[in-house]
């Protein structure tokens, strides 16, 4: 917090010093045992510029709703005297029915029981607990509740959540469209267990917008999206590919126009919230990432609008019986209660971070939507608020190299996942994308010199100071 947080510059190099962040300047102190200082005017000057640009986009208004009182009904979602404040773990399997009327019209629904308040039948078909998750996921995502009542399904993790998408929307004979770079687990089952059901994939470069248009098929019936792409950080055009799907739709039934479905997990409903733009259906997330935010719950959630996508979704959950437990659903909504302070820390930091970073000489290329020299940074400044997110990757001399650096951390730790108060560095061509063939890496963007940071909520001059450390190989 404070002055530490929002800047993090170093003493100025002598030069003239513009507004922040875009031109913080490093280099290395001449102090005592190499040690770094700060240059206090400009920290101060800086402060204001950092304070408009964390609350751009409305996050305050966020941060006061996560706050509200969840209760385990929606019309008890409202500070009620004598009643805890935390959200209730219904652990019950099975629901205590009023009379057999009341058991089959429970039976009969197509969508959760919640929809009308009408009580719970059994667990895997709904629990209280999780749909109060899935009304603070759908409040995030930008649903007004009281209009719209919730949108959003939570699953087990984010692969389940990411895998009943697939089968609800799919079939032998229908075709999807995919960008190449997505997360090592969803290359997976985009390239052996749709095609081994009969389903037809293609990949794309996913900030291509005409490679889009061009694999287009009569059967096509999915645009898949992962933006900004893990671990490239390269970001999909959303308005454009809603704008796709419609155009494409307008020429077909309704049943029959691609579904556009995105994996947000990076941006957050912190930074972008997908279902405000036309065309695009479905938000994805793994929700064991920032919204859970302590490494501490597997999870994932799918967001939607509209009853059709909702009863194929849900009905499908029921189905496979993916759904989230109540004990993950409560930490998952413990999570989102401090998510807008944890998120604009995460921001500040990797903005922090990666300048940091594109300046060293040891670093080849640093990928990150904030910086200038990132391809789709003019994108990023129009699709992301509130800043450009926690992830940051950056490339090395070789693989060699890049593995030294991850191993070679000291307060960084070297594990997977991400989006975690702890900062996590790793190695995509050896742990998370390690499944995907060697050429389809490289042609996503993926090489073996490349590594993916996730900037936790340290110091930013501990997260630094630990990566110029061990740059120097």
């Amino acid at each position: 917090g404070g002055p530490r947080a929002l800047h993090g510059c170093w003493v100025c190099a002598g030069a003239a010093v513009g507004p922040w962040p875009s031109s913080i300047m490093w280099r290395r102190s001449v102090g005592r045992a190499g040690s770094r200082q700060r240059c206090g005017a400009q920290l101060r000057a800086s402060l204001p510029v950092a304070r408009a640009m964390a609350s751009k986009g409305g996050d305050a208004d966020l941060a006061t709703l996560l706050q509200q009182h969840w209760r385990v009904q929606p019309s008890s979602d409202v500070p009620t005297p004598g009643w805890g404040l935390a959200l209730p773990i219904i652990t019950s399997s099975t629901f205590m029915l009023a009379d057999a009327a009341h058991g089959a019209r429970l039976h009969a629904k197509e969508r959760s029981p919640e929809t009308d308040e009408d009580g719970y039948v059994y667990g895997r078909w709904g629990n209280p607990t999780t749909h109060a998750l899935g009304r603070i996921i759908s409040t995030a995502e930008g649903v007004d509740l009281e209009k719209e009542g919730s949108c959003t399904y939570v699953f087990s993790s984010g692969m389940a959540a990411i895998s009943t998408t697939f089968l609800a929307f799919l079939k032998g004979g229908t075709h999807v469209i995919a960008q190449r770079c997505v997360y090592g687990g969803t290359h997976e089952v985009l390239s052996g267990m749709l095609p081994g059901m009969g389903v037809e994939v293609t990949f794309v470069d996913g900030s291509d917008m005409a490679a889009w248009k061009a694999a287009v098929r009569p059967n096509t019936r999915m645009f898949y999206a992962e933006t900004p792409a893990n671990p490239s950080m390269r970001l999909t055009d959303l308005e454009a590919l809603g704008a796709l799907s419609l155009e494409v739709g307008s020429s077909r039934p309704a049943a029959e126009r691609p579904v556009v479905a995105v994996d947000g997990t990076f941006g957050t409903p912190y930074h972008q919230r997908p279902l405000s733009i036309p065309g695009v259906d479905m938000s994805i997330h793994s929700c064991t990432k920032y919204m859970g935010g302590h490494s501490d719950v597997l999870a994932g959630s799918v967001s939607a609008r509209g009853d059709r996508l909702l009863r194929r979704i849900g009905h499908l959950q029921k189905l496979l019986g993916n759904s989230l437990g109540p004990w993950e659903s409560y930490l998952v909504a413990r999570g989102m209660k401090s998510f807008v302070p944890r998120m604009r820390t995460h921001n500040e930091n990797a903005q922090i971070v990666a300048e940091f970073l594109e300046a060293h000489p040891a670093v080849q290329l640093v990928h990150y939507p904030g910086l200038p020299s990132h391809p789709d940074h003019e994108l990023a400044k129009r699709q992301m608020k509130n800043g450009f997110g926690g992830m940051v990757s950056f490339e090395m001399q070789n693989y060699e190299a890049a593995a030294k650096v991850c191993e070679r951390v000291k307060r960084i730790h070297l594990a997977v996942s991400l989006g975690a108060t702890e900062s996590l560095i790793q190695h995509p061509a050896s742990m998370t994308h390690a499944m995907i063939p060697e050429e389809e890496r490289r042609a996503a963007g993926i090489p073996g010199s490349l590594i993916r940071l996730s900037v936790g909520i340290e110091n930013a001059d501990d997260l630094v100071a630990d990566l110029d450390q061990a740059l120097t190989l």
